[in-house]
C-alpha cells in the first residue's frame, strides 16, 4: 500500500455490521477513532488545502500526498458532515484514483446522501479489482452480497490426474478461486484446494542483504580513496566487516554531501522496498514442503500433481527470485504470486492481471513437473521469462509443443479452451 500512497488503516472487514445504519460507521466501513491519529479536523483541513493546492502546479507530487485529502474526509465523516466527506473523497480520487479505501469510502458516503446507484460505480470497481480478500468482501459487503464463496476443496475422492493446490500461507481466496477456475478450463482437469493451510517454514534468507551485498558493495570501487575513508569513518577495512545498515546509511551520507541527491534517494527507495520484502525462502525446500506432509499424514493422492501455491518470496542458489520451481516429472511444483502483486510492483490493483500473471506461471510450473519441455514460441504462456514485462507479454495460452507434451503426460486430450484461438 505505501507504493501506491494507499493509507489503509485497519482491514476493511473491521467495523463491519449487518444493519444499514448510516451513523457513526456508514454501515461499513469504521472512521478513524477519534484523536487516534493527534490531529484535529481543522488539521486534518488544513493539510488536505496545501495538498489542494499543490495540485495547481504539481500534479505528480499532489497525488503522492492524496491520502491527506482521505484523511480529512474521515475527520469529516467523524464529525458528522459526510455531504463534504463525500466532496473530499471525490477531490482525492481525482488525484489518486486506485485509492480502493477511498472508493469504498465515497460510494459508502455518496449511499449516505440518497445516491445508492452513483454509490454502486465505486463499490463495483472495488469488488473488480481488489487483489485481497479484505476488499473484495467489504465490497460485496456494500453490494449487499454474501462474502466470497471459496474454491472447491479436496475431498479425497477423485479419478485420474487432477491438482491438489495446497496453499503455503495465506494465499487470497479470490485470486485462488479464479486462477482455479482458469486452470480447470484450460487443462481440462479436476482442481482443488487442500482444506488444510501450511504454516511456511522460517525464512532462509534476507533480500536486503543480498541487495546490500550483490548490487550496492559489488557497485563501488573501493580502493577509492573517498571510499577508503568513509569505510575508516566505519572503523572497519573491508565492507563486508561494516554493519549494513550503517554502511547504507554513511553511502546515502556520502552522496547527499556530493550533491547527488537523486542517487541518494534512490538508494534510499530501494533499501526502503528491499526492507519491505526482505524475506526469502529456498524454493527447492517449499517445493516439497506439501508432498512431505502429505507422505506423513499417509494421505491418498491417487494421481494428483501437487502445486504448492504461496506469497512467500522463493530462489533459488545465486538467483535474486523465482516467479516459481518444479521438482521435474515429480508431479510436484510451487508457485509464488508476491512478484505478481500491485503493492510488490507499486503497481494500480488489477485482479485480472494478477490471475493472468498466476495462470501463466503455474501452466509452466505444472508442465514441468509432468517432464514437459519449455518451449522455443516467445508468446507461450510456458516461455521463460527474463523479467516481468516479459512475463506479461506472453499469452495466456499454450504454444502447440507445449500442448502435445501435456496430453502425451496425461494420457488425454486437452479441451478446445487450451488452444489459442485464432488471430491471437
Amino acid at each position: 500500500a505505501d507504493a501506491l500512497c494507499l493509507r489503509t488503516g485497519p482491514s476493511p472487514v473491521d467495523g463491519f455490521r449487518d444493519d444499514r445504519s448510516e451513523q457513526g460507521v456508514l454501515g461499513l466501513v469504521g472512521p478513524l477513532a477519534r484523536g487516534e491519529d493527534g490531529l484535529t479536523l481543522e488539521q486534518h483541513l488544513q493539510r488536505a488545502a496545501m495538498v489542494l493546492q499543490q495540485a495547481q502546479t504539481e500534479s505528480v507530487a499532489a497525488s503522492k500526498n492524496a491520502w491527506q485529502i482521505v484523511e480529512a474526509a474521515k475527520a469529516l465523516e467523524q464529525s458528522g458532515d459526510t455531504a463534504r466527506a463525500a466532496e473530499f473523497y471525490r477531490m482525492s480520487l481525482q488525484l489518486h484514483p486506485w485509492n480502493l479505501e477511498a472508493q469504498l469510502r465515497y460510494g459508502l458516503a455518496l449511499r449516505t446522501l440518497g445516491q445508492p446507484e452513483k454509490a454502486r460505480e465505486p463499490f463495483e470497481l472495488v469488488k473488480r479489482h481488489a487483489e485481497t480478500d479484505d476488499w473484495h468482501n467489504a465490497a460485496r459487503k456494500a453490494l449487499g452480497e454474501a462474502p466470497l464463496k471459496p474454491a472447491a476443496r479436496w475431498e479425497g475422492s477423485e479419478q485420474g490426474p487432477y491438482l491438489l493446490l495446497v496453499r503455503i500461507g495465506k494465499v487470497p481466496e479470490v485470486v485462488l478461486q479464479e486462477t482455479v477456475e482458469k486452470l480447470e478450463a484450460r487443462l481440462g482437469l479436476p482442481a482443488r484446494v487442500y482444506e488444510e493451510m501450511l504454516v511456511p517454514p522460517q525464512a532462509s534468507r534476507s533480500a536486503f542483504d543480498r541487495w546490500m551485498e550483490h548490487q550496492v558493495i559489488a557497485s563501488i570501487q573501493w580502493q577509492h580513496p573517498g571510499a577508503r575513508g568513509l569505510l575508516a569513518q566505519l572503523g572497519v577495512s573491508r565492507p563486508q566487516q561494516a554493519p549494513k545498515n550503517e554502511l547504507l546509511a554513511a553511502l546515502i551520507r556520502a552522496l547527499e554531501s556530493e550533491g547527488d541527491q537523486e542517487r541518494a534517494q534512490g538508494m534510499r527507495a530501494a533499501a526502503e522496498h528491499h526492507r519491505k520484502w526482505d524475506a526469502q525462502w529456498e524454493a527447492g525446500t517449499m517445493c516439497d514442503l506439501a508432498p512431505r506432509l502429505l507422505t506423513e499424514q499417509k494421505v491418498k493422492l491417487g494421481e494428483a500433481i501437487i502445486v504448492g501455491v504461496t506469497t512467500c518470496d522463493l530462489y533459488s542458489a545465486d538467483s535474486n527470485y523465482l516467479f516459481g520451481t518444479a521438482s521435474t516429472g515429480q508431479r510436484r511444483c510451487v508457485v509464488s504470486l508476491q512478484r505478481y502483486t500491485a503493492e510488490f510492483n507499486g503497481e494500480p490493483p488489477d485482479r485480472a492481471r494478477l490471475v493472468s500473471r498466476l495462470h501463466k506461471q503455474l501452466l509452466s510450473s505444472i508442465g514441468f513437473a509432468l517432464n514437459v519441455p519449455r518451449p522455443t514460441d516467445p508468446t507461450s504462456a510456458r516461455a521463460y521469462p527474463g523479467s516481468l514485462q516479459e512475463h506479461d507479454a506472453k499469452s495466456e495460452y499454450m504454444s502447440a509443443e507445449c500442448l502435445a507434451g501435456f496430453e502425451q503426460a496425461l494420457g488425454r486430450k486437452l479441451p478446445a479452451a487450451a488452444r489459442k484461438p485464432s488471430g491471437l
